[in-house]
């Protein structure tokens, strides 16, 4: 028996039990089949079962396929897999689960479920439970989509990590100086603002941060001056001596003759980052320049870019509702298929026919009155010819905004056994829903005769469906991609945003437009969509034949072959390749075969405007994605889109296989979260918003931020006492107060009041403090007088809220031992080489208090300190040695006073170390004919009179050009060879007249670029110009200390 099966080649598993073999059954018949089981061999399963299995007694078993999770209500599923057709946001072989971070599987949703839309901050993930659609929600917070406090719990403000300036203390430990007066500091938080001057130049803030993160520090400030001013910021464990942990960053804060929010920045203009973690810290302020400082905000990196919240998938985008952010679905293109409308059919009302009505609301991408109105349960009758006879599957465009589906039959006018169904489900999207005519849950044929046919769309039950069109797809080229929309991008309102993909730094990039004569086009030059118009993209076009990608990895191994496409018209297109190692003489392959492999990739449906990703396949077995690859490689691809539709490669990515998963082919949405973050970036500098002037976008996404960072939402823990209720308000957390009550958590008295909570006024004087528990009346520290108006004996600074300060003078430091300092500033009387504000300590250059004898040091080789006030021991600068600082360190010249490290490095070329200052006589070079402006790109006017350049800019281009950098070119006088100007001054001055009255812009750019053999020089100005008024002196010495160097 065994022998016959073998000769007439029947299928063991499909064939009958009571099959006897070829020889046993008359003449004619071959194998006999189970009874679900089909094919000359008995080699396939009949159409909706699937697995032909030996063990089997009808042989297959049936699909079972979930209508409700698959497209058009299609039940027949791959013979060989048993996989269903599921729709959009459906899985599973049988299409029964909605995909991860969906819910609701329904069979009147065009898509197969809803998005869970779990707040990004408020929730675990995007995964929510997939019947009910709960996301899974942080410690207190509620909501289906974990995006609200729950009860007696709020959402803080970004800023909620704020620490008041005048609840510092000073170097030795006591309460700042602050002031009150709003009209010096308009609006300031807390009970007042510190003050900076030569009395009070340096301030502690102690502070707590919750957990370990980079933050960035916003100041909110007042600059009365008529200048910048530097500020030293010094950040530092409370109770940790040791070096580490310690930062800091010096500040030019401009001019701010109102209170202004700033991010403390680098000098090139970047938000300074600071690595803080949990326990106490102490931020020192030091400045002696007039400077107010109202609060410190510490902000998490996150709240800026982002980075901790994991991706949502937004909705589809809606016809009617304007819900924003949503994601822009669209179906590859039909148009070069026999389509009709509204034109081609009539409806039958009481037995007469009468041409079918038009939908009465304009929708989108259609043209007047073409899309048809299928409003009652009358039959829809549609006369088809213009076409070639032969089999057509029937595809219907529509959207349906009623939330029930409707249900209609087909049936072509021959007879009734020629029928078949479809469904209008819900579809109030922007982008029509597309089904097709099923009969006996595969689509329906509809056989073509050269007269053309009839076919009557009956509705079951009265509808509102604006049928937009009816496509004739022949049924050999029928797919069910057709069916399957996919994301284009993701809205917010005017604005269509891309996707990005998760970054693969192990694997191997090699770009399209990198081979040998290729036709590449940048983004903006395509037919196609893009969200960068600068990538420069490879088409798949006739003319280039064959397009190779040639490469090499690390070591060898196996990999994968990734590509990143754009394919927004066709439902799909395979594509043959052929991957070929390339033979590398200085590689030990140690007999290995040179392996080549023949391979495919189905470039699927693509209309995103940042592109798709896909691997390739190997041809003989497309299970295998891993190919064997050792060193170098070329990938060749041969051109078969033969219909001519836009399709482009950007680039390859050859993967480690350790490397690679699935997620690397999965589009991430978080373009238009950056989007979102940088319109709300105005909250970070404004403390004292409220719910109502927040849009609901930066209201969703302060939420998001502020809960994901602080693992949930937060306590009100309002006092009892002090507040009227428990609850405060969810944005913020503020209590609701009793009356002369104030603080977040109505804890605490206001201003001029005493006794929580009853917080009766006080009743003191002018200048007097208030206790603010007994009431009780006193003057300020050190203070006296009536009115507590003047410092006592032995005090200085007076201030009326906070006293005065001791004086502390060392009585062995001063003139006759005195121990009275200056009422103002605290000065003590020195005795001669005494210094400091307390007579304390030699001046520099002196050792031995109280008698300080003069150093026998080098001025101009020795540091600021000059020597050691102990031991006498010079302190020379950086490139000085010897006892008293008087010689150049080895590989230094020039000993000078103004030079910061006291000696000038020698610049030798490597060639030795050994020089020193040349005798050559030094002149200057001053040239003011011949200056360009290369950067500017339109209309102006230059003139040379008086030993000056004179550049007028066109109105208009400058208008349209704001903010843009120009730069003056030198001429050829000050240009060539310039090595003997080293160590020599380079100096000019400048001014600029503006079209129109704007404050001034910090530019973060260098002043003066030099650039020559590839090296470029920079100059960056400590000092800006405060106005346009008068000219602008910049000068600098040309040596490296002084610049910046850039190969």
């Amino acid at each position: 028996m065994e022998s016959d099966l073998i000769k007439c080649n029947c299928d063991p598993r499909g064939v009958a039990l009571d099959f006897a073999g070829c020889d046993k059954v008359p003449k004619g018949s071959l194998c006999s089949c189970k009874s679900q089981v089909t094919g000359r061999r008995c080699q396939r399963c009949k159409p909706f079962h699937w697995n032909l299995q030996y063990h089997y007694l009808q042989g297959c078993e049936p699909c079972n396929c979930y209508v409700q999770g698959t497209l058009s209500s299609l039940t027949d599923c791959d013979h060989l897999s048993g996989q269903c057709q599921c729709k959009l946001n459906t899985m599973g072989r049988d299409c029964s689960r909605c995909k991860a971070g969906f819910y609701a599987i329904n069979q009147s949703n065009p898509f197969g479920c809803q998005p869970c839309e779990c707040d990004s901050g408020g929730s675990y993930s995007h995964i929510c439970d997939s019947h009910t659609g709960q996301c899974h929600c942080k410690p207190r917070v509620g909501g289906r989509r974990c995006n609200e406090p729950i009860e007696a719990h709020f959402f803080p403000i970004l800023q909620h990590i704020k620490y008041e300036a005048e609840d510092g203390f000073s170097p030795d430990y006591k309460g700042v100086r602050f002031a009150t007066n709003e009209k010096a500091f308009p609006k300031f938080s807390g009970k007042g603002f510190v003050t900076f001057s030569t009395i009070q130049d340096e301030v502690y803030v102690p502070f707590d941060i919750p957990k370990s993160s980079v933050y960035l520090v916003l100041i909110t400030y007042k600059n009365p001056t008529e200048s910048d001013i530097t500020v030293k910021f010094h950040l530092q464990p409370y109770f940790s001596r040791e070096k580490e942990g310690k930062q800091k960053v010096e500040v030019r804060l401009p001019r701010a003759p109102e209170p202004e929010s700033i991010l403390l920045k680098t000098p090139t203009g970047q938000p300074h980052p600071f690595v803080l973690n949990p326990g106490r810290w102490i931020l020192k302020v030091k400045t002696a320049q007039r400077f107010l400082l109202d609060n410190v905000v510490f902000l998490p990196e996150s709240y800026v870019i982002g980075s901790a919240l994991h991706v949502n998938i937004p909705k589809p985008c809606h016809f009617h509702l304007k819900e924003l952010p949503c994601e822009l679905l669209v179906y590859p293109d039909l148009s070069h298929y026999h389509t009709v409308g509204r034109s081609d059919f009539s409806v039958t009302t009481d037995g007469s026919a009468t041409p079918m009505q038009s939908y009465p609301m304009k929708l989108q991408d259609t043209a007047d009155e073409s899309t048809g109105w299928i409003n009652s349960e009358n039959a829809y009758a549609l006369w088809i010819n213009g076409t070639s006879p032969g089999n057509y599957t029937i595809l219907l465009s529509y959207q349906n905004f009623e939330s029930k589906m409707v249900m209609a039959d087909v049936q072509l006018d021959e007879g009734p056994l020629l029928s078949g169904s479809i469904i209008f489900e819900h579809c109030p999207y922007s982008t029509s829903c597309r089904e097709v005519v099923v009969s006996q849950g595969r689509p329906w044929i509809l056989q073509l005769k050269p007269q053309g046919a009839q076919i009557h769309i009956q509705p079951r039950v009265k509808g509102d469906i604006a049928l937009i069109s009816v496509t004739l797809i022949p049924s050999e080229e029928w797919d069910v991609a057709y069916l399957l929309p996919k994301s284009k991008c993701v809205k917010t309102g005017v604005h269509c945003f891309g996707y990005s993909f998760l970054p693969i730094p192990e694997s191997v990039l090699i770009e399209a437009e990198s081979g040998y004569r290729n036709q590449s086009v940048t983004g903006h030059d395509s037919d196609i969509e893009v969200y960068d118009p600068n990538i420069v993209l490879l088409p798949l076009i006739k003319s280039q034949e064959i397009l190779h990608f040639t490469g090499r990895v690390a070591q060898p191994g196996k990999y994968v072959f990734m590509f990143h496409y754009y394919n927004p018209s066709q439902a799909h297109l395979p594509v043959i390749m052929h991957i070929q190692n390339i033979k590398n003489e200085s590689f030990p392959y140690d007999g290995v075969a040179l392996e080549s492999a023949n391979a495919i990739m189905n470039l699927q449906f693509c209309p995103s405007v940042s592109g798709c990703r896909n691997i390739v396949y190997g041809k003989d077995d497309k299970r295998s994605a891993a190919f064997d690859i050792f060193d170098k490689f070329d990938l060749s691809v041969f051109q078969n889109n033969v219909s001519g539709n836009a399709t482009y490669f950007d680039y390859l990515l050859v993967v480690p296989l350790i490397s690679y998963s699935d997620d690397l082919l999965i589009p991430q949405s978080v373009e238009h979260l950056h989007h979102s973050l940088t319109n709300c970036s105005q909250h970070l500098s404004e403390p004292l918003l409220h719910m109502e002037t927040i849009d609901d976008e930066c209201e969703k996404l302060i939420f998001s931020l502020t809960v994901d960072f602080n693992a949930g939402a937060m306590s009100c823990d309002c006092n009892l006492e002090g507040s009227t209720s428990f609850i405060c308000e969810r944005y913020g957390g503020q209590c609701h107060c009793k009356q002369n009550i104030v603080g977040r958590q109505c804890d605490k008295c206001r201003s001029g009041f005493f006794g929580f909570p009853e917080c009766k006024p006080c009743n003191c004087s002018s200048n007097r403090m208030c206790d603010h528990v007994t009431g009780s009346c006193y003057c300020p520290p050190l203070t006296e007088g009536n009115k507590c108006e003047r410092c006592k004996p032995r005090a200085y600074g007076f201030d009326p809220l906070i006293g005065c300060q001791e004086c502390l003078c060392s009585a062995v430091g001063t003139i006759e031992q005195s121990l009275n300092c200056d009422e103002t500033n605290g000065q003590c009387s020195c005795v001669k080489n005494v210094g400091g504000r307390r007579c304390e300590k030699c001046l520099a250059g002196f050792y031995g208090y109280p008698h300080c004898y003069e150093c026998a040091c080098d001025l101009t080789g020795s540091n600021a300190e000059i020597c050691d006030q102990n031991s006498a021991t010079c302190l020379c600068k950086e490139n000085v040695i010897g006892s008293t600082c008087a010689t150049c360190a080895p590989g230094t010249f020039n000993l000078a006073r103004d030079n910061e490290k006291g000696c000038t490095e020698c610049f030798c070329f490597g060639v030795t170390d050994n020089c020193r200052s040349s005798t050559f006589k030094k002149t200057s070079v001053v040239d003011m004919y011949g200056w360009k402006v290369p950067t500017w790109v339109g209309k102006y006017r230059q003139t040379e009179i008086d030993g000056k350049v004179e550049v007028v800019f066109d109105e208009n281009d400058v208008i349209s050009k704001r903010g843009k950098l120009v730069y003056l070119s030198s001429p050829i006088s000050y240009l060539g060879n310039r090595l003997l100007s080293y160590g020599g001054r380079i100096e000019y001055m400048i001014m600029a007249m503006p079209v129109e009255e704007e404050e001034n812009a910090v530019t973060v750019s260098p002043d003066l670029i030099m650039r020559g053999n590839n090296i470029s020089i920079e100059y960056w100005s400590e000092n800006q110009p405060s106005s346009f008024e008068s000219y602008f002196p910049i000068q600098t010495t040309l040596l490296p200390v002084r610049l910046s160097w850039i190969n």
